[in-house]
């Protein structure tokens, strides 16, 4: 008898022993699965080249990306980006100085993906026909949390295709952007008859652009709003002697008052035809003499990729 409880005692620790082990490979297994199908997506956002920022040409801590996600079909096609539906809808993606942290978790799913991203973050109304402007005046500071006019006026847009969870050796998203609008570099120069400084009253004006556009989160196109008029934009100073401003592309075909440089209550005008290109950094070179009629302009050369 004692020997029968013996065997059967043993018979029981056997099948526990059993069962645990095999609960123990189940969790294991399950733990794999779920690293495999609900793993983070992490990204790494390159800004464009040329500084234009205080911090040279970096993201800031507090800076804010719009992210969406579109998945490959089964027949491994990418699936158009959508205003809503995508495996994620303008997550805002927030710089702490490090690293970049979605306000949603995006997971990677089992297919292949095109990632978009866009700055700076704002509520979306349409992909293919996004509402934007830049500021009439762009020489306001940024203050606190809120972006200079300036850099609140700069577009910029990036696009990573066909990847998926492996893509980069398991490492992040890796998003290059780049500026999408149009700017323009005004050089001032002192012709022989100029004296003295440039005065720290001075302003420069864009006139005759349409500050409105309309743009396409797919490809990054940004257009001239057709229902938009001409307006005037006040340029921000970057030095003494240089001045710049962000502009919609757009075509001035006639010849129109174009650049009014105002110092000391004398107005100094130039007009000009011009074509802002999408992506490129003019720059204009104008030579300032004592009398306004005796005002000077060289177009310089263009910089793509600013």
């Amino acid at each position: 008898m004692k020997k029968s409880l013996f065997l059967l005692f043993s018979s029981v620790l056997s099948i526990l022993i059993v069962s645990c082990n095999g609960f123990q490979d189940a969790y294991k297994y399950a733990v794999v699965v779920a690293v495999h199908y609900f793993s983070d997506m992490d990204f790494a956002m390159n800004y464009p080249g040329v500084k234009t920022k205080v911090s040279g040409n970096l993201f800031e801590a507090g800076d804010t990306v719009g992210i969406y996600v579109t998945k490959y079909s089964e027949s491994e096609m990418p699936l158009p980006l959508q205003y809503a539906g995508n495996h994620a809808n303008n997550i805002a993606t927030i710089y702490s100085g490090m690293i970049w942290t979605p306000n949603v978790r995006i997971y990677w799913p089992d297919v292949n993906v095109d990632v978009y991203g866009y700055y700076p973050y704002t509520h979306i109304v349409s992909v293919e026909e996004q509402p934007f402007s830049v500021a009439l005046d762009q020489s306001v500071p940024a203050n606190g949390a809120t972006l200079s006019t300036y850099e609140a006026s700069d577009f910029l847009w990036a696009k990573s295709n066909d990847v998926n969870k492996d893509s980069n050796s398991g490492g992040p998203v890796v998003l290059t952007f780049s500026h999408r609008l149009s700017k323009i570099v005004i050089k001032l120069l002192k012709g022989e008859n100029f004296s003295g400084t440039f005065s720290d009253d001075m302003d420069i004006f864009i006139h005759n652009t349409v500050p409105e556009a309309k743009i396409n989160l797919a490809n990054g196109a940004v257009v001239k709003d057709q229902a938009g008029h001409p307006q005037t934009i006040k340029c921000r100073r970057v030095s003494e002697d240089t001045f710049e401003a962000l502009i919609v592309p757009q075509k001035i075909t006639y010849r129109l008052p174009l650049i009014e440089i105002v110092t000391q209550g004398i107005s100094f005008l130039v007009e000009d035809t011009f074509n802002f290109k999408p992506g490129v950094q003019h720059t204009m070179n104008v030579t300032l003499n004592s009398s306004p009629e005796q005002i000077i302009i060289d177009i310089g050369g263009e910089v793509e990729g600013w």
